[in-house]
């Protein structure tokens, strides 16, 4: 005579498995505040490596203008921030969780690099030139971290 799992015995098992998966679930750390801040960093740094890396002394093209805000300037705004840029099969999109907010300490969010690195307020005008740090405040479920975008270097730092 076979002996075989009855239907009942099997959604037993199949409910104690969810209850113990969900259970690892609640122990798990919750790093998306921390993802959303290092992306956000990873940005910044992008943003300031073009333009660190940017040719200003090849002027053929006449949209370098253009050409040198697009890729040396960035909005830090949340919809902003969000990668539309097509990846490959294998590389993952990263997209900052819906929870998380942002705000300045500014009343502008765009921030441009010149070619040392340093950083401007909107534009590459000398009175737009960043004086005192920039404090970029991420929250997400009540806890925060702060990215100061330092003034000269372009320096950027993450605070709890």
């Amino acid at each position: 005579m076979k002996k075989a799992f009855s239907i009942i015995e099997l959604i037993y098992v199949i409910i104690i498995v969810a209850i113990l998966a969900n259970s690892i679930k609640l122990l798990l750390p919750d790093n998306t505040l921390l993802n959303d801040t290092k992306y956000i960093e990873l940005k910044i740094k992008e943003k300031q490596f073009d333009a660190i890396n940017y040719d200003n002394t090849d002027f053929s093209n006449q949209s370098w203008r253009d050409y040198f805000n697009d890729n040396t300037c960035i909005d830090l705004d949340k919809n902003s921030l969000i990668n539309k840029e097509k990846f490959s099969k294998k590389a993952k999109k990263y997209i900052l969780s819906s929870q998380t907010t942002i705000t300045l300490n500014i009343p502008t969010t765009k921030i441009c690099f010149d070619n040392t690195g340093a950083p401007y307020i909107n534009n590459y005008q000398l009175n737009n030139f960043l004086k005192m740090p920039i404090g970029l405040h991420i929250n997400y479920k009540g806890k925060s971290k702060t990215i100061m975008i330092m003034p000269l270097s372009g320096g950027v730092i993450i605070k709890k």
